[in-house]
């Protein structure tokens, strides 16, 4: 960051440089990616000397929903978001669709210091915030932070979440960079709701009750709904407006289906919430409410809870 002209060719080897880095070498290993002969395009930017900077997810990574942009920011440059100097402010904006986003919450963290872009001699330097707790962004900001994130993903056209990077200077927004999202939990065609309908909210329960991710086979999974049916007939009910949904090799319990019925919620928290400290932590990270449906569905009249 900050480099200046004199410094560039040092710059420009030290970028290479980190191809061989240990990180680099095992995330390429893991996806299936060549480690011979090592390549890199290096772009060379005009840095910005940005007022307030992050990132934005065009999914949250919190609760993997497809309906809410995650934002980060702090004043200064954004390495003390993307390098996690600082708590950073964290606002979640509902988007309906490029156009119709409002903002659904807004953590405002204590940040205690930025990293600013030196422009007289080059280079970073970090000082403290005069206000800590003010927001980085202003409301419009957020908005136009957001509309900016679904706008990448638009243009992308291929449904994949986007991780971005982007810079206030002065009233201008800029975009840094943008990427595919790799952590996330990508979800079947048939799973996702269009925008601006009822969230649903899923529990994948080969993961919680086997602990494996891979899908089954066609006979694995008739062999396995079959078995489940006959222990648990009160959740016999599948298919997207039942209980259960047995859909290409996966099995998800539908959490949102069985809290409208009679006696859902009690099940959630008596049976679901106890069966993991982690799977606890997760549903109290989100309001239930927000996925419930607001009529019971057809397929969920069917189970012996309603």
């Amino acid at each position: 960051l900050g480099v200046a002209a004199a410094n560039l060719q040092g710059a420009i080897i030290e970028s290479f440089a980190s191809l061989f880095d240990h990180r680099v070498y095992l995330y390429k290993t893991q996806h299936g990616m060549s480690v011979e002969n090592p390549r890199i395009a290096i772009i060379i930017q005009r840095q910005i000397a940005s007022d307030s900077a992050g990132v934005g997810f065009s999914i949250n990574p919190n609760n993997n929903c497809y309906d809410e942009i995650a934002i980060s920011a702090n004043f200064g440059l954004g390495e003390s978001v993307v390098g996690g100097v600082i708590t950073p402010d964290t606002y979640i904006v509902d988007r309906f669709d490029s156009k119709m986003l409002t903002i659904a919450s807004k953590k405002v963290a204590e940040k205690s210091s930025a990293i600013w872009l030196d422009t007289s001699t080059g280079g970073t330097s970090g000082k403290a915030n005069e206000d800590p707790s003010a927001q980085a962004l202003t409301d419009e900001q957020i908005l136009e932070v957001a509309e900016l994130v679904s706008e990448v993903e638009d243009a992308r056209g291929d449904g994949v979440p986007v991780d971005t990077e982007w810079a206030f200077s002065g009233d201008k927004l800029y975009l840094l960079q943008a990427r595919p999202v790799t952590a996330y939990i990508p979800l079947f065609p048939e799973m996702i709701t269009e925008r601006g309908a009822e969230k649903k909210l899923y529990l994948d329960l080969l993961v919680m009750t086997q602990g494996f991710s891979d899908s089954l086979s066609t006979l694995g999974l008739d062999l396995w709904s079959t078995i489940l049916k006959r222990i648990k007939p009160a959740m016999s009910t599948d298919g997207p407006d039942g209980l259960m949904w047995n859909i290409h090799g996966r099995e998800y319990m539908q959490i949102s289906n069985i809290m409208k019925t009679t006696g859902g919620r009690t099940l959630i928290d008596k049976a679901v919430r106890t069966y993991d400290k982690s799977l606890d932590r997760a549903l109290d990270s989100i309001d239930l409410d927000d996925y419930t449906p607001s009529k019971v569905p057809e397929g969920a009249k069917e189970g012996i809870l309603w």
